[in-house]
C-alpha cells in the first residue's frame, strides 16, 4: 500500500483574545493589538489585509482555498488565500518578503 502525504496547516480556533472597537478600525492599531496579545500570524486574503502591507510577511499563499457553505451539490468556489506573519514595529524579519 502507498501513503498519500497532504501538507496542511493546522489552525486552532479555541485561542481568546480582546480586541477594543478603535483597534479594529484600524489597521495599524489592529496589528499593534495583535502583536500585544501575542499573535504571530493572521489568515485571510489579501484584500483582507489592505493597508497593513508593510507590517505583513507572506508565509504561505493558498491559490484555491474552498469556500465552505456556498453550495451544497456542486463544487464550492474557490479564492486565493494568504498566511501571513506579523512584522513587528521596530523588528526587522529575516524572512524577506517586502
Amino acid at each position: 500500500l502507498a501513503y498519500l502525504s497532504i501538507p496542511y496547516l493546522y489552525l486552532d480556533a479555541s485561542h481568546q483574545l480582546e480586541i477594543s472597537d478603535a483597534e479594529i478600525s484600524s489597521p495599524e492599531r489592529l496589528l499593534d493589538a495583535c502583536v500585544r496579545q501575542r499573535i504571530t500570524h493572521v489568515f485571510g486574503t489579501r484584500a483582507d489585509m489592505l493597508g497593513m502591507e508593510s507590517r505583513l510577511i507572506e508565509v504561505y499563499v493558498n491559490p484555491a482555498s474552498r469556500l465552505g457553505g456556498r453550495r451544497f451539490f456542486r463544487e464550492p468556489p474557490t479564492e486565493e488565500t494568504v498566511l501571513f506573519e506579523i512584522r513587528d514595529r521596530g523588528v526587522r524579519s529575516d524572512r524577506g518578503g517586502g
